[in-house]
């Protein structure tokens, strides 16, 4: 997929994100924003919610809304 390793998958901590997002950890903004424009989601925002060691390692997360 666009040369990107998938990591774990799993639930996000709260399941009441409408939209889909792109969350990032530290210095990892402009590869969430890469990220976000190849799969089309428009919304990049910092970790919110969810602690850099849920990432199991990533740099960024994908949360698909509802």
């Amino acid at each position: 997929m666009h040369g990107y390793t998938i990591g774990t998958v799993g639930n996000a901590p709260n399941a009441d994100h409408t939209r889909s997002l792109v969350m990032y950890r530290g210095r990892f903004r402009p590869e969430a924003i890469r990220l976000a424009k190849d799969l089309g989601i428009k919304i990049v925002t910092p970790l919110d919610g969810m602690s850099a060691g849920a990432l199991d390692g990533a740099h960024v997360a994908v949360i698909v809304g509802s």
